[in-house]
């Protein structure tokens, strides 16, 4: 969240989805919510900077859904943002 300044700490997977919707809405960023299917790769890594990286890992997780019929089922989210 480069360039974002938050008044609170907080630590990921504590907050749901919706709570976060709200949290970028109020400096306005629109944000999308990605479904990750890939309880093997650390959560740490959709962090990185190398966006190769994570879109490569954005594509394996929905080959796995559409595969494996587990649309819905993640393992956690990755959260896109960007400013509206």
């Amino acid at each position: 969240m480069k360039g974002v300044e938050t008044k609170e700490d907080h630590h990921a997977g504590v907050r749901t989805p919706i709570e976060y919707k709200k949290y970028f809405r109020t400096i306005s960023m629109k944000t999308e919510f990605l479904d990750v299917g890939l309880e093997i790769v650390p959560p740490r890594f959709f962090m990185s900077k190398n966006t190769y990286l994570v879109n490569s890992l954005l594509r394996i997780s929905d080959w796995y859904f559409r595969k494996f019929n587990k649309e819905g089922k993640g393992m956690f989210y990755a959260i896109k943002a960007v400013r509206g």
